[in-house]
C-alpha cells in the first residue's frame, strides 16, 4: 500500500548529503510512512544554513478540499489505521481538532483556511508530535476589533481541543495589545503552537508589514530585543527581496525573538532569479551560510514526473529563507525548501 514516504522516493535524488544524511533520510521515511499517500500536496524541509549537521525538520501543509483533508474520527483515509499515532494522546487531540475543522458550521471550519504540521528533528529522530500552525480566513473588511475578537475565539477553540483548557488570559491580553498596535493593512497570517517544545508562547507570523514600519511597531509593543542589530538586518536583507514576513513569540509579554522571512514573488528560483546570487553572497559574507548548504539547496531545485494511479508532477524548490534573532544567541539563517505535487 502506498504511503506518504513514496513521495520521498521520487524526490530523494535532489536531497544533497549536506542537508540529508542517509540516517536523516531513513528517519524521514519512517515518519512519512505513518501517513497515507494523499496526506498533503505540499511538503518540505527546514535546514540551518550555518550548521554543518545534515539534518532537517519536516513540515506538511493541509488545505481544505484536497484529497487527504478528511479526519473523521481519526481513523480514515487521511490517517489510515495507524496504531502508533493513535496511541499518542497529543496526536488524538490533534485529530480531534482537525475533525472539528472539517465540520461545516463550526467555528474552525468557518474561520481557519489551512494548517501546517511541523515535525522537529530532535537528537537522532523526529518527534512524532508536530508544532501546529494555522491561518485564519482573511477578512480585511472587518474592523480591527472584530478581527481580534474572531482570532481570540479561534484560539480558544483550538486551545481547548489541543490542551483541554481555555486560552490563557495572559496570552489573550498580550495578543490583543499586539494586534491593536499592528499598522493599518498588516495582518496575522499564521499562529503557531510549539507543542513538543513545552512552551506556552505562541508564534505570530505577520504579513503585509512594510519594513520601514517594523521598527516603530516593535518599539510600540515593548519588544525587548536589540534594535540596532535588527535595523541593520532589515536594511541589509529585506530590500534584496520582493517582500518580508515577520515572526514574533508572545507569552505573558512579547519575547526577545524575531524571525524575518524573505521571499521572491512567484517562488522565483535561483536558475532564473539573479538576485538569489547576491543574497547568497551576503549570507556568505556574514557567516550565515556554509558553501555545502548552498550547494544542497541548489541541488534540490527542479521538476520530476512520476506516475502512480495518475501522472504526478513534483515541483522542487526553495520557498524562502529566514533570519532568526534570539536574545543572547548568534544570528541564524534557515532555509525552507520543499515540493508541490500537482
Amino acid at each position: 500500500m502506498l504511503t506518504f514516504s513514496d513521495h520521498l522516493a521520487v524526490i530523494k535524488r535532489g536531497l544533497h548529503p549536506s542537508v540529508f544524511s542517509s540516517h536523516t533520510l531513513e528517519e524521514t521515511k519512517k515518519l512519512c510512512s505513518l501517513f497515507p499517500f494523499h496526506f498533503s500536496n505540499d511538503f518540505g524541509f527546514e535546514t540551518r544554513l550555518g550548521n554543518p549537521d545534515p539534518v532537517c525538520d519536516f513540515f506538511l501543509q493541509i488545505r481544505r478540499g484536497e484529497k487527504g483533508d478528511g479526519f473523521q474520527g481519526g481513523n480514515n483515509e487521511k490517517l489510515g489505521d495507524n496504531r502508533q499515532l493513535q496511541s499518542i494522546p497529543d496526536w488524538k487531540r490533534l485529530v480531534a481538532m482537525l475533525t472539528e475543522w472539517e465540520k461545516p458550521g463550526t467555528l474552525l471550519h468557518d474561520n481557519v483556511s489551512q494548517f501546517w504540521l511541523e515535525f522537529d528533528y530532535q537528537g537522532t529522530t523526529f518527534n512524532p508530535i508536530p508544532n501546529v500552525f494555522f491561518q485564519v480566513t482573511e477578512d480585511a473588511g472587518l474592523p480591527k476589533e472584530r478581527q481580534i475578537s474572531k482570532l481570540l475565539q479561534v484560539l480558544d477553540s483550538i486551545y481547548r481541543l489541543l490542551f483541554d483548557i481555555p486560552f490563557p488570559e495572559n496570552l489573550a491580553s498580550t495578543m490583543t495589545k499586539t494586534m491593536v498596535t499592528l499598522p493599518s493593512g498588516s495582518l496575522v497570517y499564521q499562529v503557531g503552537f510549539m507543542i513538543p517544545r513545552k512552551t506556552e508562547a505562541l508564534q505570530l507570523v505577520l504579513t503585509r508589514m512594510r519594513s520601514e514600519a517594523m521598527m516603530a511597531f516593535l518599539e510600540a509593543i515593548d519588544w525587548p530585543g536589540e534594535f540596532p542589530l535588527v535595523k541593520a538586518m532589515i536594511e541589509r536583507y529585506v530590500n534584496q527581496h520582493d517582500y518580508a514576513v515577520f515572526n514574533l513569540y508572545i507569552g505573558e509579554r512579547v519575547l526577545p525573538f524575531l524571525g524575518i522571512e524573505l521571499y521572491f514573488s512567484n517562488l522565483a528560483q535561483p536558475n532564473w532569479e539573479p538576485r538569489w546570487q547576491k543574497v547568497f553572497r551576503l549570507l556568505e559574507e556574514d557567516g550565515l551560510i556554509l558553501p555545502e548548504k548552498k550547494e544542497g539547496l541548489l541541488a534540490y531545485c527542479g521538476k520530476t514526473n512520476r506516475s502512480f494511479i495518475v501522472p504526478l508532477h513534483y515541483f522542487n524548490g526553495i520557498n524562502h529563507i529566514k533570519l532568526v534573532y534570539k536574545n543572547g544567541c548568534s544570528l541564524e539563517c534557515k532555509a525552507y525548501f520543499g515540493t508541490m505535487i500537482r
